[in-house]
């Protein structure tokens, strides 16, 4: 006996968009290199999740900003730098500049 499943599938009128957490939205944009080849920015939007989670963890059960330091505040600033002056904005020199301000607080 041999046994045929028949499977109709309908297009959407409009496509449907699912709602991503911030690690489903890092590991897509690693797939797809949304922000060019750089491994390096990859690897700081990850522990940027952890920091994320972290400050929740700290607004809901202690506010101690003290848990925080200035490597992580590089770490941000490095990350929205990098995204901003990305390929996939196409910044100009003039809007580049806009976001210069994030590089002094860059730790090396």
């Amino acid at each position: 006996m041999v046994r045929v499943d028949t499977v109709i599938y309908k297009k959407l009128p409009e496509e449907k968009l699912k709602h991503m957490s911030f690690d489903a939205m890092i590991k897509c944009a690693k797939s797809k290199h949304i922000f060019g080849s750089n491994k390096a920015i990859y690897e700081k939007l990850e522990s940027l999740r952890n920091l994320r989670n972290k400050v929740h963890l700290q607004v809901i059960n202690n506010p101690n900003w003290n848990t925080f330091n200035n490597l992580d505040l590089s770490d941000v600033c490095k990350v929205l730098y990098d995204i901003f002056t990305s390929s996939l904005f196409e910044v100009t020199e003039k809007e580049e500049q806009c976001f210069r301000y994030l590089r002094r607080n860059f730790v090396a």
